[in-house]
């Protein structure tokens, strides 16, 4: 995962629960590595970085992450919708 460094420093206090394995800085980025048993936690927690992060691997963390975006797009809509 590539995180900008405008929020990396916030990072360094919770990246150890979610499986932090290394990281090297890259020009303006973080790219950190995680081994975690549980990717749906893990996109969850990515989740709140928003436009700050990017996922480069694997395929299927971006695929979910997408599709927590999608659910809670979809829930947002629909309460606006409603009101």
């Amino acid at each position: 995962v590539q995180f900008d460094l405008v929020v990396a420093r916030h990072v360094k206090q919770t990246k150890y629960f979610y499986g932090f394995v290394s990281e090297e800085t890259i020009g303006t980025k973080v790219r950190m590595h995680f081994l975690s048993s549980s990717l749906h936690s893990i996109c969850r927690w990515l989740l709140m970085y928003g436009k700050y992060i990017e996922i480069e691997q694997p395929e299927k963390a971006r695929d979910l992450l997408m599709e927590l975006v999608e659910e809670l797009s979809a829930h947002h809509l629909r309460q606006s919708v409603e009101k």
